[in-house]
């Protein structure tokens, strides 16, 4: 299965990148958010869309390597591979 690699934007600073269409059909929902100059990344998907989800984060103009704290929401594999 094809999926779209995008972004969509929830609120300002605030971005899906990653689910099961952005990324994944196994993901559950992946978000980016922009603080100042660091990014903060709410769940990370199931673990095998690793290259999906950081291309969709540099499809915002936003660089992956900035992601300095990674909040996980609870213990499903599709939250936390």
């Amino acid at each position: 299965m094809e999926v779209d690699l995008d972004a969509e934007k929830i609120a300002r600073g605030i971005y899906m990148v990653g689910g099961s269409e952005l990324s994944a059909p196994e993901d559950a929902g992946v978000f980016v958010i922009q603080a100042h100059n660091e990014l903060i990344l709410i769940d990370s998907g199931a673990g095998e869309s690793l290259a999906e989800i950081e291309e969709n984060i540099r499809t915002i103009g936003l660089d992956p390597a900035r992601i300095s704290t990674l909040v996980l929401t609870h213990c499903h594999v599709d939250h936390i591979g």
